[in-house]
């Protein structure tokens, strides 16, 4: 195995899930609009995480909607009636059932949408027609083109705020805010309450409005009437040069970071900012916001953070920290702060180095190289990663701390500071929290893998709030009842309550996971996580060889099958497994991928047996288990040349025993010993031989 922190920074190739569920989807994003209710119309297997994540928060059946894409729709070409007439028919379920319709309606799309080159528009303005009084919003979930486009997270960063309108808009139904308004843009996890920047806006008069903590549909739409819009997440930004182009909403950056100078800075820009505001009403002396007072606003916070390092450095001494980049956007800034206090930061997980976070690996690298120890820089996704939990678990120079859920995993510790996308911790006091829960961490072990497997942290909490609160004001006013309508056949792929069942790629990776093979689905970064953290409960505790190819928009566009085979035919290099197996995504079904052809040629250039399977993500798992088992036993069943034994042990063979659909209750145990225990089974006469 080739060192893997070599391959950094990460090289676009076959790419692996670890096992941490914590981080938010596109799913649990826009139920953090009170009231709203999301659709995706999409194939199977991308529906199946979506629909899975809305379920286990308690969104599903009551904020959550899908209408399933086939085969046929594509073929023919018929996407836009199946968008108009099942969500049409979504929301008169929804009529039927609340009486009423949702104020506002996110409709996701997907890749093969954006490939297709579906009208969007003539699908938005036939719904606004049938349902004026629904502010509908377009989502994409469009991951194929994650690196070429708008990230997908900064474009549902943007959609989630689309219903922020002024007042005399025919969907605005709120009253102007009553009082002096600051936005936090991007969130997933609200500012903590403690903050230092929360407490001296409020100090100054104006309510902090951050989406996590608006619970009701009014609230949400006077966020339009804020002086000021802050996002703290890189990914914020789109949605407040949206803001500032449709309602003129001036903004900030205040970021995640960890330098107390880009601290002290970009929060004293803030107070100035407000205070300017306040001064031209005239009410800067009452507040207290003149320029010798803010000079000094902010010192005992960082005194306060200061103090809260020293001692935390010296109660953590012997351990070291690690960090993963889906704990912060800044990994690099905390391992550069923390390496300064006295901590010995041995590790960072990230797959690039942000050009914001540059100078700090930089310092963190030269400060513990002064402290004598390694300083390594490890990728996330990288296949290579698959074979390296546990390789770690007990280190000789001390105990590991993580911080992240990744983190956790890779260093196999119990030790941990469960941080996702920064949970909040802003700012001085940001530092001064972190400190309290790395030392709780360091006294008190998790269960990794329960903590592991919990989806989307802190969401069930914030979606039930909001759903409670809906529920008791009843805020959206009823509309019209309809007549009956006539349901069109596009109808019937929508579902109001529904899961989707898992998809054929998902079966054909559940089908083969034990046999020792290299399986390599071709889809975009990230779909992989669907099967890893929905469909297979084996991931977190047994070694395979699942990946993910990354497939992006030009190797799509332009059919470059030679970038999969070259990575297919490394990863078996290194990993030298029992056979193949190669199967493609909605898209690779629409760019017509020759799997077949695929598969000869790494099975010439690797001489490993390799499989090839015709799935499109738009069949249900069983028809990709059913091409699994029918590609073994005609590939490797060979009666003519079996072995024979002479033997009385009776053999006998389980075919189809996977959890999607034995679970893990112990059934599958139960079975097992069950024939291991040799039971009596009835015997007839040996058949003659034939002459």
């Amino acid at each position: 195995m080739k060192n893997l922190a070599a391959n950094w920074p990460y090289h676009p190739g076959l790419e692996y899930t670890p096992p941490a569920r914590g981080t938010w989807t596109i799913a649990h994003t826009p139920l953090l609009v009170p009231e709203s209710v999301e659709v995706y119309v999409c194939p199977e297997s991308c529906l199946r995480g979506v629909s899975l994540s809305a379920a286990e928060f308690g969104g599903l059946g009551t904020r959550f909607s899908l209408v399933v894409v086939e085969e046929e729709d594509w073929i023919r070409s018929r996407m836009e009636p199946l968008f108009i007439e099942g969500v049409s028919d979504l929301l008169r379920q929804r009529y039927e059932r609340d009486g009423k319709y949702p104020p506002i309606c996110f409709v996701f799309n997907s890749c093969m949408h954006q490939f297709m080159d579906t009208n969007m528009a003539l699908i938005f303005r036939e719904l606004a027609k049938r349902f004026p009084d629904v502010l509908f919003v377009e989502g994409n979930m469009n991951c194929t083109m994650r690196t070429t486009q708008t990230h997908f997270e900064a474009a549902t960063g943007r959609a989630l705020y689309k219903g922020l309108l002024p007042v005399g808009d025919v969907h605005r139904h709120a009253p102007a805010s009553p009082v002096p308004a600051v936005n936090v843009i991007g969130n997933y996890f609200a500012i903590d309450a403690s903050s230092e920047l929360l407490e001296l806006l409020g100090f100054a008069g104006y309510k902090v409005n951050d989406l996590p903590r608006v619970k009701t549909y009014e609230e949400y739409q006077q966020m339009a009437d804020a002086a000021l819009d802050l996002y703290t997440h890189p990914f914020g930004k789109a949605a407040c040069e949206d803001l500032q182009k449709r309602l003129g909403t001036p903004f900030l950056e205040v970021p995640y970071c960890w330098d107390f100078d880009e601290i002290d800075r970009t929060e004293r820009a803030v107070l100035e900012k407000v205070a300017t505001a306040i001064n031209a009403s005239g009410a800067g002396e009452r507040v207290g916001l003149t320029p010798i007072v803010r000079a000094g606003l902010l010192d005992p916070y960082k005194h306060e953070a200061e103090q809260a390092l020293a001692g935390t450095a010296k109660a953590l001494s012997g351990w070291n920290i690690t960090i993963d980049a889906a704990s912060t956007p800044r990994p690099f800034g905390l391992a550069a702060l923390l390496e300064s206090c006295g901590f010995s930061v041995t590790c960072v997980y990230a797959d690039a180095c942000g050009p914001l976070d540059e100078d700090a690996k930089a310092r963190w690298e030269a400060l513990a190289s002064e402290h004598g120890h390694d300083a390594e820089t490890l990728p996330m996704i990288d296949w290579r990663m698959r074979q390296m939990p546990f390789e770690d678990a007990s280190r000789k120079d001390g105990n590991v701390l993580a911080i992240g859920q990744k983190a956790a995993y890779y260093g196999n510790t119990g030790h941990f500071v469960n941080l996702i996308y920064q949970s909040g911790l802003l700012g001085f006091r940001g530092i001064t929290k972190l400190c309290a829960l790395m030392r709780d961490a360091a006294e008190n072990r998790k269960d990794t893998e329960a903590v592991l497997s919990e989806k989307a942290i802190g969401s069930a909490e914030v979606v039930a709030d909001g759903l409670a609160r809906a529920e008791a004001c009843g805020c959206a006013a009823p509309a019209a009842k309809e007549g009956t309508v006539d349901r069109p056949r596009e109808a019937d792929q929508a579902s109001l309550y529904a899961v989707n069942y898992s998809s054929d790629l998902s079966g054909v990776c559940s089908a083969l996971y034990e046999l020792g093979g290299l399986l390599v689905m071709h889809d975009a970064s990230g779909c992989n996580s669907t099967y890893a953290t929905h469909d297979e409960p084996r991931w977190y505790g047994s070694d395979s060889l699942i990946f993910i190819s990354g497939l992006r928009e030009y190797d799509a566009i332009l059919g470059n099958d030679e970038k999969y085979i070259r990575d297919v035919c490394e990863a078996a290099e290194e990993t030298h497994p029992a056979f193949i197996a190669v199967f493609g995504s909605p898209i690779a079904a629409m760019t017509g991928t020759d799997f077949k052809g695929v598969a000869r040629v790494i099975e010439k250039r690797t001489g490993i047996p390799t499989l090839h399977f015709d799935t499109s993500g738009m069949h249900t798992y069983q028809a990709g288990m059913r091409q699994a088992f029918r590609a073994l036993a005609e590939r490797f069943v060979d009666e003519k040349n079996a072995p024979v034994k002479n033997t009385d042990a009776i053999k006998i063979d389980l075919l189809g025993l996977t959890p999607l659909d034995f679970s893990v209750v112990g059934n599958v145990e139960a079975l097992l010993d069950w024939c291991a225990a040799a039971p009596p089974f009835p015997t007839s006469p040996a058949p003659p031989k034939r002459t």
